[in-house]
């Protein structure tokens, strides 16, 4: 009696250290599971709050807006385009010449009034068109006299193939200005002078880089 008595005492106590550690484990899940739970509700509340603007310069075959207007539609928040207070001439090839020249001198074109107070916002969307391998002059205006510190910039380019230094310089001038970057990225158009507004960058990868703008 007392060999059985000890054998289930030890078959208790066995047993009792199994539920002990499963009931350990589970704890241990369901406190990680919330913890990560708490970590996504607190990021998407922050990313709610967060407010944001998307400013873009557009020319010619429109790229650049297309895909700010998307982003738009996506993301939300306002959304502005620039405009220069002396419009490029209406001929392609005059405005080509121009803005070779410009990009070279790295000028900083006069920018006619938002409409908006970029203060008031805590993240900057900016779009540009690449012209002649860099950001246009447009936005280096923009960029240039923003008041960017502190603000989180995502900057996006168009290009037809050739993107040169454009995202590079663009986080590079936010970066001086304060600014944290982050998911810069570039779409790409063709270059068959035919289909300009044809988009070569695959339709998941803008939606992916979109989403991420998004969580």
């Amino acid at each position: 009696e007392e060999i059985c008595m000890i054998k289930n005492m030890k078959m208790k106590t066995a047993l009792t250290i199994v539920i002990s550690f499963f009931s350990i484990l589970c704890l241990s899940f369901l406190y990680v599971t919330t913890q990560s739970e708490m970590t996504h509700l607190m990021k998407t509340s922050a990313k709610e709050k967060m407010k944001t603007l998307i400013v873009y310069y557009s020319f010619t075959t429109g790229n650049t807006k297309r895909i700010a207007e998307r982003v738009h539609n996506i993301v939300g928040g306002d959304i502005v385009s620039l405009e220069t207070v002396k419009p490029y001439p209406s001929d392609y090839d005059t405005t080509v010449k121009q803005g070779n020249d410009e990009v070279k001198r790295g000028y900083k074109p006069e920018l006619k009034p938002l409409g908006v107070d970029v203060k008031d916002y805590d993240r900057i969307i900016v779009g540009t068109p690449t012209w002649w391998y860099k950001m246009s002059p447009a936005v280096l205006s923009f960029l240039s006299s923003a008041d960017l510190k502190g603000k989180v910039v995502v900057p996006f380019m168009t290009n037809a193939g050739w993107p040169g230094t454009v995202i590079k310089d663009m986080t590079t001038l936010a970066q001086k200005k304060g600014a944290i970057v982050e998911h810069a990225h570039e779409v790409r158009f063709s270059s068959n002078s035919s289909h300009f507004d044809q988009m070569e960058t695959s339709e998941k990868e803008l939606d992916k880089w979109i989403d991420r703008l998004t969580i």
